[in-house]
């Protein structure tokens, strides 16, 4: 009877993480890389900027416009800035994985004292 009930739970954790896993266009934003995080920099910033605007010039009509304004940018430049340097790191691991793929491919061959040789005699 104790095993049943464990694997109950087990589907039933699976089911609530699908539940609680939010899809838009098919994709889930849990994974999407900088998601999460230009999501929370630009709601601080636009609430951060909306407050300021408004205790500095008690206009109630713009606070909300400098708000969203703050929001969007801080969001978009977030977004912009993160999705960039995850691309170039992620380029850089292919490249790397590449490289270590062909020197796998070479280790022990003719080749690769060849090649050994040749950047040997280029340093000195």
């Amino acid at each position: 009877m104790a095993e049943n009930k464990e694997s109950v739970t087990l589907v039933d954790d699976k089911e609530e993480k699908k539940r609680e896993s939010l899809l838009v266009f098919g994709n889930n934003i849990a994974e999407i890389p900088c998601f999460r995080k230009s999501f929370l920099v630009g709601i601080s910033s636009g609430l951060g900027g909306g407050i300021i605007y408004f205790l500095l010039t008690s206009n109630t009509r713009k606070a909300p416009h400098v708000a969203f304004g703050t929001y969007f940018l801080g969001t978009l430049g977030t977004w912009a800035y993160c999705r960039y340097n995850w691309s170039a790191t992620r380029f850089k691991q292919r490249q790397l994985q590449k490289g270590l793929e062909m020197k796998v491919m070479y280790e022990g061959t003719d080749l690769e004292r060849k090649m050994l040789s040749n950047a040997d005699s280029k340093e000195v």
